[in-house]
């Protein structure tokens, strides 16, 4: 992330705390699952309800919507992991530890 915006984030997060910023990730969290779910919708009766004319520009609303609700909730997660002074190497070698789980699973 760029320092410019993780500085800006940072001073936001201080201005929040931990409680507004994790309530506010939760709401977040909560918009993108709504924006998810209406692109499923969409995507599993575009053929039967909509006009080829609207498709695209449905298409793109609804992307740009989960587009939007997904930068809402990392901006929430930085803010978090901030205030919590959890460092991304911390996060970086769970996620790996999570893909290697992953794929020893996979090849079950």
């Amino acid at each position: 992330m760029k320092k410019d915006i993780a500085f800006e984030l940072h001073k936001i997060a201080i201005e929040q705390g931990f409680e507004y910023s994790s309530r506010q990730c939760i709401e977040e969290m909560s918009e993108l699952i709504q924006a998810l779910n209406k692109l499923w919708r969409y995507q599993r009766t575009c053929d039967e309800d909509f006009p080829d004319s609207d498709v695209e520009k449905i298409e793109n609303t609804l992307l740009t919507n989960v587009a939007e609700e997904i930068a809402d909730v990392l901006i929430t997660i930085e803010n978090i992991k901030y205030l919590l002074s959890i460092p991304d190497s911390k996060i970086t070698d769970i996620m790996k530890y999570k893909i290697d789980r992953y794929n020893r699973n996979k090849l079950r």
